[in-house]
C-alpha cells in the first residue's frame, strides 16, 4: 500500500491560536464546500470532551461550521456519561442533543462506535476500530466531489498522533490540517509511590478510605490482589468493562458503578475518564495484563505489559476530573497510588498506539472483515488505515486461505473474496451480543452450522465445547490427583464422551458439565459452591454458567430442547468422535504444538509450537491429559516414537517463561485430513512464513 509523507503539521503558538486555526477549518468547509479533516493532538485531559466540543457546537450555532454535530466515542457507556455531563454543564440543550437510544435526528448527537457504524450495513455495528476507520473512510471519499457535501471531521488524539489514522485520511480524503498542541502546559501529577509489599496491604488500604469516600482501582483483574475477591468487597465492587459487547444492561451497569458503587474497578484500557463524586483515591497497578499477538511467533499470548507514561496520565485524569467535581463541596485531595515514581514512569518505552482487540485478539476477524466488506478488492484499494504490521497481515490471510475463510476472486486477478464458511463466522461474530467467542471458538461454531447434515448428538457436543472454552477448563475444574487412571477418568464421566475421557481439558470439561446437567445442578439451590464429579473438584457456579451457554448455543445449531438423561449415557459412535476431532483440529490449526516423547518427573514437558517452532511449556500435572495412554495409541498408529500433538486453549508468560495450557489431544487420523484439503503436508501448512 502506499501512504505518502505526511503534510507538515502545524505547532500553534498556543491554546487560542490552535482554536482560531480549527475556526478556519470550519469556516473554509461553510464556504466552499467539500470534506475536510483536522488532526488535533493534545494532552491528555486538555478538555477535547467538554470545552473543545462546546466551542464547535457554538461555531455551528452561528452559522460558521456544518449545522449538525455527530461526535463518535469509543464506548455506549462514555454516550451515556458524556451525555449527562454535557447537558448538566450547559454545553448542549436538552431539546438540542439527541438521547442515547432516540436517535431522532437532532442537531447535536453523541454516539458509540457501534451506533455510528450501524448506520452503514446490518454487519458492521460491532466491529473494531480499523473497520470503523474504513467504513469513514469510504464514505468521505465517496462524497467529496458531491455537491453540497459540507463536512469536517475533527479527530481528537491524546498524547500524540496517530500517524496510520492521518496517513490514510491523506491517501483517500486529501491534505490533513494537522494541529499539534502537546507542548503547551503539561498536566501536573502528583503520585504516591506504593511501597513494597503494597498488594498484600491493598486491602487495607481500601478499607480505610471507604469508610468515607469512594475508591476506583485501574484494572479488571481485581480479584488478583489478595483478599478483593471476598467481603466485604465483593458486595461493595461495580465493575466497568469493555471486554464484553455492551448490550443496553451491561451499559446500565456501568453507569450505575460509576455514578454509586464504593470501590470501581475499571478495564486498565478504558479510553475516557470520567469524574467520580466523592473519590478518595485511584489505584494503578502501572501494568496490565492482556492477551497480545506476539508477531515474532504468531501468537496470541496472555502476558503483562508495563503502561507507558500516557496511559498512566488517563488513569491520573480520572484524579483530576473527580476533584474538579469535588471542588463545590470543600477541598478534596484525591490521592494516586502507584508502584513506580514518576520518573521511573517517564523513563519506560516511547508511546506507541494501542492497537486493541482488532490487531490483537482480534486480528483474524479484522483481515477476514475487509475480504468480506471489499471482496475482489486489491489490498492497495481497501480503504483502510495501514496495517500495524505488515507481515502480520500477510500471516492472517496465509491463515484465512488455509482455513477455508476466503479464495482467490477469479474476476480480478490478485484479489480474494469471502467463501460462505467466512461469511457465517463474520455473521456469527457481528450477531454476538452477550458472549464474545474468539476467532477459533466462532470458526467452529460455524462449520458446525454450515454441515447441514451433521447429527444432533455431534451439535450438542459442541455446542457444550464451545461453552466449556468460552468459561475455560481451568475455571471449572481442577485435576485432584495427577496419578488418576485413565479407567479413573472414565469412571468420573458419562458413557457420552467415554471414548475421548483420556483426552484433555474440552473433553473433560463437557464430561463434567454433562454429568452434572443430567442431576439438574443447573436448577437446584442445595448443592454448595463445590462439589466432586468423580475425581474432579468442580466449580457449581461456573457449571451453572457453561450449561446456560451451551443451551444457548443449541439454538445457534438448530436443535431443539433435550434433557441430558437422554443423551448423556450414550457413547458417541467413533465416526461422531473423529468428525467432532476434526471440527477442533480445523478450530484451533494454529494452536497446536508438538509433545514429544520426553517426559519428565516434574512433569513438566516441553512443547514445540508447530507455527513458530518456538519452545513453550506444560505442566502436566494440572491438565486432565492422560498423556501415556495417548503415547501408546500413537506409537501404533504413527512413526514419532510416541510423539503426539495437542492444541492450547491459552498461552501465558510468567517470569519470562511462555506456558501452555488447558490442553487438548488431536489424534493423528485427524490430522491426516489436512493434506487431503490442502495439499500441503502437516505441520508446513502451519508454519510462519516471515
Amino acid at each position: 500500500m502506499s501512504y505518502g509523507q505526511l503534510a507538515k503539521s502545524s505547532q500553534p503558538r498556543d491554546a487560542a491560536d490552535a482554536l482560531q486555526q480549527l475556526d478556519k477549518a470550519l469556516a473554509n468547509t461553510m464556504e466552499e464546500k467539500g470534506f475536510r479533516v483536522v488532526a488535533l493532538t493534545s494532552n491528555i485531559g486538555a478538555g477535547k470532551s467538554t470545552s473543545i466540543i462546546g466551542h464547535i457546537w457554538g461555531q455551528a450555532k452561528v452559522g460558521k461550521a456544518p449545522p449538525k454535530l455527530v461526535y463518535v466515542v469509543s464506548t455506549d457507556t462514555e454516550v451515556i456519561w458524556l451525555l449527562t455531563h454535557l447537558v448538566g454543564n450547559g454545553t448542549f440543550t436538552v431539546d438540542e442533543v439527541e438521547h442515547y437510544l432516540n436517535l431522532d435526528g437532532r442537531p447535536v448527537a453523541i454516539r458509540s462506535m457501534r451506533q455510528y457504524l450501524a448506520q452503514f450495513d446490518e454487519f458492521s455495528q460491532y466491529t473494531e476500530y480499523e473497520v470503523a476507520f474504513a467504513r469513514l473512510l469510504s464514505r468521505a471519499a465517496a462524497g467529496k466531489g458531491n455537491e453540497g457535501f459540507r463536512v469536517c471531521c475533527v479527530l481528537f488524539m491524546s498524547a500524540f498522533e496517530s500517524q496510520r489514522t492521518v496517513a490514510a485520511f491523506e491517501k483517500w480524503v486529501g491534505n490533513v490540517l494537522r494541529l499539534d498542541c502537546t507542548g503547551f502546559e503539561s498536566p501536573e501529577v502528583e503520585i504516591e509511590t506504593a511501597q513494597e509489599g503494597w498488594k498484600e496491604n491493598l486491602q487495607h488500604i481500601l478499607l480505610e478510605v471507604l469508610q468515607r469516600k469512594r475508591a476506583v482501582i485501574g484494572t479488571e483483574r481485581f480479584w488478583e490482589f489478595g483478599g478483593l475477591e471476598n467481603e466485604p468487597f465483593d458486595a461493595l465492587t461495580g465493575e466497568v468493562t469493555f471486554a464484553f459487547r455492551e448490550d443496553e444492561d451491561r451499559v446500565k451497569e456501568s453507569i450505575q458503578s460509576l455514578k454509586a458503587a464504593p470501590l470501581v474497578a475499571i478495564d486498565a484500557d478504558t479510553p475516557f475518564s470520567a469524574g467520580i463524586a466523592g473519590l478518595g483515591i485511584f489505584v494503578s497497578p502501572g501494568v496490565a495484563r492482556k492477551n497480545f499477538l506476539v508477531p515474532e511467533i504468531m501468537q496470541v499470548v496472555m502476558k503483562e505489559r508495563n503502561l507507558r507514561w500516557y496511559e498512566l496520565l488517563r488513569h491520573y485524569s480520572w484524579v483530576t476530573k473527580s476533584s474538579e467535581s469535588s471542588a463545590a463541596s470543600g477541598p478534596s485531595r484525591v490521592r494516586f497510588l502507584c508502584p513506580a515514581s514518576e520518573e521511573e514512569l517517564q523513563n519506560r518505552e516511547e508511546v506507541f498506539e494501542n492497537l486493541g482487540l482488532a490487531w490483537n485478539g482480534d486480528f483474524m476477524f479484522t483481515v477476514l472483515a475487509f475480504f468480506c466488506g471489499w471482496p475482489g478488492c486489491h489490498l492497495s484499494r481497501m480503504p483502510m488505515r495501514r496495517p500495524a504490521n505488515d507481515y502480520v497481515f500477510a500471516e492472517a490471510v496465509n491463515r484465512l486461505f488455509v482455513l477455508g475463510c476466503i479464495r482467490k476472486n477469479t474476476e480480478t486477478e490478485g484479489t480474494y473474496e469471502c467463501t460462505s464458511l467466512g461469511a457465517k463466522i463474520m455473521e456469527n461474530f457481528f450477531a454476538e451480543t452477550e458472549h464474545r467467542h474468539d476467532f477459533h471458538l466462532t470458526y467452529l461454531l460455524s462449520r458446525v452450522q454450515l454441515r447441514e447434515n451433521e447429527s444432533p448428538e455431534v451439535r450438542r457436543i459442541v455446542a457444550r465445547l464451545a461453552a466449556v472454552s468460552y468459561y475455560g477448563p481451568r475455571k471449572i475444574f481442577s485435576v485432584g490427583n495427577d496419578n488418576s487412571s485413565t479407567q479413573t477418568y472414565r469412571d468420573s464421566l458419562p458413557a457420552v464422551i467415554s471414548g475421548r475421557a483420556h483426552a484433555g481439558a474440552l473433553w473433560v470439561g463437557v464430561g463434567i458439565c454433562a454429568a452434572l446437567e443430567a442431576v439438574g445442578l443447573h436448577v437446584r439451590e442445595d448443592i454448595g459452591p463445590s462439589c466432586f464429579q468423580g475425581c474432579f473438584l468442580v466449580s457449581v457456579e461456573d457449571v451453572r454458567k457453561v450449561i446456560k451457554h451451551a443451551k444457548e448455543l443449541e439454538k445457534v445449531l438448530g436443535l431443539e430442547p433435550a434433557d441430558a438423561l437422554d443423551w448423556v449415557n450414550q457413547p458417541l459412535t467413533e465416526a461422531q468422535l473423529r468428525s467432532i476431532d476434526g471440527d477442533m483440529m480445523w478450530a484451533w490449526l494454529h494452536r497446536i504444538g508438538l509433545f514429544q516423547n520426553t517426559a519428565h518427573r516434574s512433569g513438566v514437558e516441553r512443547v514445540v509450537d508447530c507455527v513458530s517452532l518456538e519452545e513453550f511449556q506444560a505442566n502436566m500435572k494440572e491438565e486432565p491429559l492422560r498423556a501415556q495412554e495417548i503415547r501408546i495409541h500413537c506409537w501404533k498408529v504413527t512413526t514419532g516414537g510416541g510423539d503426539f500433538y495437542a492444541f492450547y486453549l491459552s498461552l501465558e508468560e510468567e517470569e519470562g517463561q511462555t506456558w501452555a495450557r488447558d490442553l487438548t489431544w488431536v489424534p493423528p487420523e485427524a490430522l491426516q485430513d489436512i493434506p487431503t484439503k490442502t495439499n500441503i503436508a502437516w505441520p508446513e501448512v502451519v508454519a510462519k512464513t516471515f
